[in-house]
């Protein structure tokens, strides 16, 4: 009699704990039901404080420059994401950069500025032009997805948006579309944003994948497709005076030395 009561009683217990280990599961899933890690692929996986877009940039730069072991410097950061860092030390999205330093980068010579100006010209009507190839229904989806407002490191995307069809949907217009001889001047120009970020999120990566970091594993390996690294731009990101500032720069800044005879 009395191990049957013994065993009741380790019956009734077994039971209570799985009872509150359920409720327990059952409360965490609530909570995190609609949290930005609750969804795999999708642009809120990477955290972000519900801050200003420069405070935003400010905050994710100082947590991987100064708060981790993560060895890398500034301009790895500005390589593959929408932040910069200003003269004053402060980070900005790049739309709220200083007045003063927002075309810093812009230091093409006079007798290159007409050759620089028709190729901006060129590259704009060729965006256009993409645009035009996309069908409505895309361009249904491509609204659902893309913000009015530029956010901190993922730029004029929703957050918690699912991008993984879109994305697959547009690349393959833009990718059939860049492959136009006469739309050369775009395919460079997307050529050269994704080896720039490919490039400096390879370095990111490469630093962040130690022992020592072995906690931010999932956010380092996760943010290459969070933020798209591999996939062609977005052309309301193309059209981005900045980003095309950059690039006319690189092109033209620095023209190839006549070789010497």
């Amino acid at each position: 009699m009395m191990r049957f009561v013994r065993l009741s009683r380790n019956a009734l217990a077994a039971a209570a704990m799985i009872s509150v280990l359920l409720i327990s599961v059952l409360a965490l899933w609530f909570v995190a039901r609609d949290a930005p890690s609750s969804a795999v692929g999708e642009i809120g996986a990477v955290p972000r404080a519900a801050v200003s877009p420069s405070d935003g940039c400010q905050n994710f730069a100082t947590y991987w420059l100064s708060e981790t072991s993560v060895d890398i410097e500034p301009p790895v950061i500005e390589g593959f994401t929408n932040c910069r860092i200003a003269e004053d030390g402060r980070w900005y999205v790049w739309n709220e950069l200083p007045s003063e330093q927002a075309g810093s980068e812009l230091t093409i010579p006079e007798e290159a500025r007409a050759a620089s100006e028709e190729t901006r010209a060129q590259i704009l009507e060729d965006i256009e032009a993409l645009q035009a190839r996309i069908s409505p229904e895309l361009q249904t989806e491509l609204d659902k997805v893309r913000s009015e407002r530029t956010h901190a490191v993922i730029g004029q995307i929703k957050e918690g948006v699912s991008l993984s069809s879109v994305r697959t949907r547009y690349a393959r217009i833009i990718n059939g579309f860049t492959l136009d001889p006469d739309r050369t001047a775009l395919a460079e120009y997307v050529g050269w944003v994704m080896e720039s970020r490919i490039n400096a999120y390879g370095v990111f990566r490469r630093a962040c994948l130690h022992d020592d970091t072995e906690y931010l594993r999932q956010p380092c390996v996760g943010m290459e497709d969070n933020l798209s690294i591999r996939y062609a731009p977005w052309y309301w990101e193309l059209r981005n005076p900045l980003l095309l500032d950059a690039y006319l720069a690189h092109l033209f800044a620095n023209p190839e030395e006549e070789p010497v005879d």
